[in-house]
């Protein structure tokens, strides 16, 4: 395996020679990569360069992602909606609710055809269509409409009181709620793909941030580690060993987290970011010229704790396209305020743009640009489709990750921070907001405008940021880290090589 060029992934945006973005369409991914082979022997530019080596990688993850035939995707829906017919099968392909590209010729279908669809089953707004085209029965209606308690109109039905749903409620009451936290996180590389070498494990490790403190390194698999700085872009403990027999690698430890509530909603909160943006940027005339109150440009003052880069492109996913900058004009263009502008990109998220399982984010060329376009995406998706929005319409945006949990085991979980006067940086959740669109929960979608929840692990405050120290290979996730990363001295491991557990040891509620 040869080294990964980490600047190439900025190249992505370059456009392929039709030679070779013919066999691509066609899915001849051996073709594709042959011809790239023959550019890369020629004088072409650096940009070039840079794009042919990625989409090399690429077409190695888009064949991984998309192996099921036409049969066996219909066999997988079916296993989620009995019944379903071949016309019905297609129409939903036609609405983009099944993914597929073709593979030598033919179409193949994404590998989490049967997740999607369930995750349509449950929400009123996917569902209406599974039951627009006889794919399942209308909801009966008994009394109340079943569709409307999950989200269509009126009120939904009472949920079941959870720890996550308890907390929601003390941070709307007392104003934040505190936790402490003990996580531990293992990997081991599968029995299959281990052989004896030098092995180099990067995992994730909670980071600092304005509602993390208190952060304790517990235990470790080994007194041998690197860990990197608290603020580092994307925090990890790396463990370096010439293995002789396979073993499991593993860091626990303990953090606090507090988040704070803020209701952007009020009309006082309105006024108090009207009058704190005007103190900033633009006001009056300078406003109407400016595109509004407040507008922050990246080459002109800018409040403490933001950054130039917190407002311009990061290429390829944050990307100040023609179709970007016009949508940011249809969503904002008639408002004033940052706050009203970030309400209405926030809107648009969480009530168009329907969650879906998506191809690697290797795979994706535009990530913030694919989810717009498409109007589907998961939770990493519309957060960088909000920061690209919010960075466009002048209002500083960054991402944040890590894993999410509450009442199970942590997994992946992406999100969005932004700069809001008079408040500073606060958060923004989309993909939990449309969640409790799409269940009629609206003070809740509300609540992940400006706020997040304690069950939070962020290990990533950067996007696209190398590990420090860095990783010579391509990592199966180039863009963050949330599960770990392992390398040998002649190459990386993919994730199917390795197998990661993330425990929530114990939590003990502060109040």
């Amino acid at each position: 395996m040869e080294p990964f060029h980490y600047q190439d992934l900025e190249a992505l945006g370059t456009n392929l020679p039709d030679d070779i973005l013919s066999r691509k369409m066609a899915g001849d991914f051996d073709g594709e990569r042959r011809l790239i082979d023959l550019w890369l022997g020629r004088d072409i530019s650096e940009a070039l360069r840079g794009k042919l080596r990625v989409e090399r990688e690429i077409s190695r993850f888009l064949e991984a992602d998309y192996p099921y035939t036409y049969e066996q995707a219909l066999e997988k829906a079916r296993g989620v909606l009995p019944g379903l017919t071949e016309a019905q099968f297609a129409r939903l392909q036609d609405e983009g609710r099944i993914d597929w590209i073709y593979v030598h010729g033919k179409e193949h279908f994404i590998s989490s055809t049967a997740g999607t669809l369930r995750n349509d089953l449950a929400h009123a707004k996917t569902r209406r269509l599974l039951e627009e085209i006889g794919a399942v029965p209308p909801a009966e209606k008994n009394g109340s409409d079943a569709a409307s308690a999950q989200g269509t109109s009126g009120n939904p039905e009472p949920e079941k009181e959870s720890t996550w749903l308890c907390s929601l409620r003390d941070m709307h009451e007392k104003g934040k709620d505190s936790w402490t936290f003990r996580i531990r996180f293992t990997l081991k590389i599968e029995d299959s793909a281990f052989r004896p070498g030098h092995v180099k494990v990067y995992l994730p490790v909670v980071c600092a941030c304005d509602y993390v403190s208190n952060i304790r390194i517990l235990g470790t698999s080994s007194e041998h580690y690197v860990l990197a700085r608290e603020d580092a872009p994307q925090r990890t403990i790396l463990f370096e060993e010439n293995m002789t027999e396979n073993h499991p690698f593993f860091v626990e430890y303990e953090f606090t987290s507090t988040p704070v509530y803020h209701d952007l909603w009020s009309e006082t909160a309105k006024e108090e970011n009207r009058k704190a943006s005007a103190a900033l940027g633009a006001a009056g005339d300078d406003a109407q010229r400016c595109g509004g109150i407040g507008v922050l440009r990246p080459d002109g003052p800018l409040p403490e704790g933001v950054r130039p880069e917190d407002l311009t492109e990061q290429l390829p996913h944050i990307a100040f396209t023609p179709f970007m900058r016009s949508l940011a004009e249809k969503l904002t263009g008639q408002l004033e305020t940052p706050l009203e502008k970030a309400q209405a990109i926030y809107d648009y998220i969480t009530e168009e743009v329907t969650y879906s399982y998506v191809r690697s984010y290797f795979a994706i060329e535009n990530q913030g640009e694919y989810c717009a376009l498409n109007r589907k995406g998961d939770c990493g998706l519309q957060a960088l489709m909000f920061i690209t929005l919010a960075r466009i319409v002048g209002i500083p945006a960054k991402w944040q990750s890590g894993n999410e949990f509450d009442d199970c085991p942590p997994g992946c979980h992406d999100w969005a921070q932004m700069y809001l006067a008079p408040w500073g940086w606060l958060y923004c959740d989309p993909s939990y907001g449309g969640g409790a669109f799409r269940s009629g929960r609206e003070e809740r979608r509300r609540h992940y405008l400006g706020n997040l929840d304690p069950f939070r692990i962020p290990s990533n405050p950067a996007f696209q940021k190398q590990f420090e120290p860095p990783m010579v290979y391509l990592r199966h996730d180039p863009y963050d880290n949330q599960s770990g990363e392992v390398e040998y001295d002649d190459g990386s491991l993919t994730e199917a090589e390795y197998d990661t557990e993330k425990k929530l040891v114990s939590s003990v509620h502060l109040g």
